[in-house]
C-alpha cells in the first residue's frame, strides 16, 4: 500500500523556523569573527585587502542559509546544497545542520552523502582555519549523527501517517459495512413485508376464487353463475400476477425461478380484446377495435405498457364511474 508524502508544514512554522536560524547563524558569525580577531586569525584590513572582504561579508552571508530554507518542500537537494556553501563562506553551520536534517528526513540516499562531502570540503577550503584530519573526522561524524537522526525521525513519521491511513482505511472499511449491513436489513424486511402480503393476498385471493367456483356451480341461472366464473378467473390471474410481482423480491433465487415456470404469459396489445371480453361480461359497455397491423411485431416493453393504460382506464371506469 502506498502512503502518502508527508504534508509541507504551516508557511508560519517555516517563517519562525528561518528566523531562528537566521538569527542563530548570524549571531555564530559574529563570534567566530570576534574570536579570530583576538587570536590573529583574521588578517588585518589594512593588510589583507580584497581578503579582508570575505570576513567583513559573513555576517551577511549567514542569514541566506536560513532564507534557502523556505524552499526546502520543493528544491530539497538544492537548499541543502546552498546551506553548505554558505555555510562555510558565513563561518556558521546552524542553516546546514537544518538543511541536512531534512533532507534527511525526507530520503536517507546518496544525496545526503553527498551534501556532507560537499560541507566538509567547502569548509577545508573556504573556512575560516585550515581543516586538519582529525577535526574532519569529527565534523563528518556530527553530520552523520545529524542525517540520521533526521532519517530516524523521517520514518517515524511515514510510519505514523501509514497507520493513520490504514486507519482511516478500516473506518471508511467499517462504515462501508455498516451500510451494506443496513441495507441487508432493509432488504430483508422488504423480502418479510412482500411475503406476508403474498401469503395474505394469496389467501385472500383464493377464498374469492373458492366462493366463486361454489357459486358458479351453485347458480340458479346463467348469469349468475357467468358472473361467478368471471370472478374466479379473475382471481386466478390476479395470484398469477401476484407471483410475479412478489416473487421476484425474495432474497434466493428458488422463487424466481418457480415464478418464471409458473407466471402466466406477458400481458401485451394482442390480450387487450381478452381484457375488454372479460369487463363486458362484468357488465361494462366498451367499445372496442382491434388494429391487426399492433398486434405483430411490437416490443415487449411498449406492447405491455399499451395493455396496462388501457388495463388502468378500464379499471378506473369500473371503480368510479360503473354506469358510465
Amino acid at each position: 500500500m502506498k502512503t502518502k508524502m508527508l504534508s509541507p508544514e504551516s508557511p508560519w512554522r517555516t517563517v519562525l523556523l528561518v528566523l531562528a536560524v537566521a538569527a542563530a547563524d548570524f549571531l555564530m558569525s559574529l563570534i567566530v569573527l570576534g574570536t579570530g580577531l583576538e587570536n590573529g586569525t583574521v588578517p588585518d584590513s589594512g593588510d589583507a585587502g580584497i581578503e579582508w572582504i570575505r570576513y567583513a561579508i559573513a555576517p551577511v552571508l549567514a542569514p541566506l542559509g536560513a532564507v534557502a530554507l523556505i524552499w526546502r518542500h520543493r528544491f530539497p537537494k538544492s537548499v541543502a546544497t546552498a546551506a553548505a556553501v554558505l555555510g562555510a563562506l558565513s563561518f556558521s553551520g546552524f542553516a546546514f545542520f537544518v538543511a541536512l536534517f531534512l533532507l534527511a528526513r525526507r530520503r536517507l540516499d546518496g544525496w545526503v552523502a553527498a551534501a556532507i562531502v560537499l560541507c566538509v570540503a567547502a569548509e577545508a577550503f573556504v573556512g575560516i582555519e585550515p581543516l586538519s584530519w582529525d577535526v574532519a573526522l569529527i565534523y563528518v561524524l556530527l553530520l552523520a549523527a545529524i542525517a540520521v537522526w533526521g532519517a530516524y525521525r523521517g520514518q517515524r513519521a511515514r510510519s505514523l501517517e501509514a497507520r493513520l491511513v490504514s486507519l482511516r482505511e478500516r473506518a471508511e472499511h467499517a462504515e462501508a459495512e455498516r451500510v451494506a449491513d443496513t441495507e441487508r436489513t432493509q432488504l430483508a424486511e422488504r423480502h418479510r413485508i412482500a411475503r406476508e402480503m403474498h401469503d395474505t393476498l394469496a389467501h385472500r385471493m383464493s377464498l374469492v376464487a373458492v366462493q366463486a367456483a361454489a357459486l358458479q356451480v351453485a347458480a340458479a341461472d346463467e348469469e349468475t353463475a357467468d358472473a361467478a366464473k368471471l370472478i374466479r378467473e379473475t382471481a386466478h390471474a390476479a395470484l398469477g400476477e401476484l407471483r410475479d410481482v412478489l416473487g421476484v423480491l425474495h432474497e434466493d433465487g428458488t422463487a424466481i425461478a418457480v415464478a418464471e415456470n409458473t407466471r402466466t404469459a406477458p400481458a401485451g396489445i394482442d390480450q387487450i380484446g381478452a381484457l375488454v371480453a372479460e369487463w363486458r361480461l362484468a357488465g361494462l359497455k366498451i367499445d372496442y377495435t382491434p388494429n391487426p397491423e399492433l398486434t405483430v411485431g411490437i416490443a415487449d416493453a411498449p406492447s405491455r405498457a399499451a395493455y396496462r393504460v388501457v388495463q388502468e382506464g378500464i379499471t378506473n371506469v369500473a371503480r368510479h364511474a360503473p354506469e358510465g
